[in-house]
């Protein structure tokens, strides 16, 4: 996934890493295997479908990377596609960012630099007169 731009492979390969990523035996190994990074680069795709399938992986690998580094970027991303309209983008958005930030300081920390508290509560406002 790292190296190809191809929209049918990447979503294929997104629906097996989502699948594998259910067995927890599985999810250290890809993790530790760069999966969320890989996974991440692909976030900002155009194609809905893709996006959903990454989105569903990073949650069930999250709470598995929460003593990864460098997720910085990955953060980021999250903290913008929170101002989604899409509510499987803004849910899966916000249950991975639950999981990555939960007993990690450095985590918590760089999404309260980017104002991640700030977006997670207007978006919170949006949704209440919808």
């Amino acid at each position: 996934m790292r190296l190809y731009s191809y929209e049918k492979l990447l979503w294929t390969c997104s629906r097996l890493l989502k699948v594998l990523s259910v067995c927890p035996s599985n999810k250290p190994e890809i993790v530790q295997a760069g999966g969320m990074q890989a996974l991440s680069r692909h976030l900002g795709h155009r194609s809905t479908r893709l996006v959903h399938n990454i989105l569903h992986t990073l949650r069930n690998l999250s709470d598995m990377a929460t003593k990864q580094d460098h997720l910085d970027d990955l953060l980021r991303q999250l903290i913008v596609l929170l101002a989604s309209n899409d509510v499987t983008t803004v849910t899966c958005t916000a249950g991975v960012l639950c999981n990555l930030t939960c007993n990690n300081a450095k985590n918590k920390t760089i999404v309260c630099q980017l104002h991640g508290v700030q977006v997670h509560m207007y978006i919170q406002t949006l949704h209440l007169y919808i």
